[in-house]
């Protein structure tokens, strides 16, 4: 994504750069620049996924809402505070929303509370491995919810969420963290 400056250049700045481009070889000096990165870099084919930059995670990130902003810091947080363990946890959407409702709305419902299928995405965009089956009623939340699980890694992501009720596995304690 490229960034563009705002600040305005003088007139003879455009000529000069013209001049560059039509009168010594501009055009084939950005050429062979693009194929040396590609060598080192690869080709971005179509179809493929736009490669990720810091302007492009700036970019979705000045978009968000302040809740799933929250969200993206402590997941990123939960990630980097287990990493070095090699330690795998995992959150439910459900906690990640109470987390939300709790730290900018002081545990009171709201109108734009985000929905669990926005912070399940936001979760896997960031590196997480979403299991798509619902748990059983109220068994990672309270009664009547059916709560997804989000795992920091792929070794049980695709594991029931039954069978991870049964071996007694509970989802990362986000209290245990500092406050974002």
């Amino acid at each position: 994504m490229p960034k563009v400056t705002e600040e305005l250049k003088p007139r003879a700045f455009w000529s000069k750069f013209h001049e560059w481009l039509d009168e010594d070889n501009g055009l084939g000096k950005i050429v062979w620049w693009c194929s040396e990165f590609c060598k080192e870099a690869g080709y971005v084919r179509t179809g493929d996924a736009a490669p990720w930059s810091m302007v492009k995670k700036q970019v979705i990130e000045e978009t968000m809402s302040p809740g799933l902003l929250l969200v993206a810091n402590l997941l990123d947080q939960i990630k980097e505070s287990t990493n070095g363990s090699g330690e795998e946890v995992f959150v439910t959407d459900v906690q990640l929303i109470q987390f939300i409702k709790d730290s900018l709305y002081e545990g009171r419902p709201n109108q734009f509370l985000e929905r669990p299928m926005t912070v399940r995405k936001l979760a896997k965009n960031r590196g997480w491995f979403i299991n798509d089956m619902p748990s059983q009623n109220g068994a990672f939340g309270g009664v009547g919810v059916r709560a997804r699980l989000l795992f920091s890694g792929p070794t049980h992501y695709l594991t029931n969420p039954k069978v991870i009720l049964e071996k007694g596995l509970k989802p990362f304690n986000i209290n245990s963290l500092a406050k974002i």
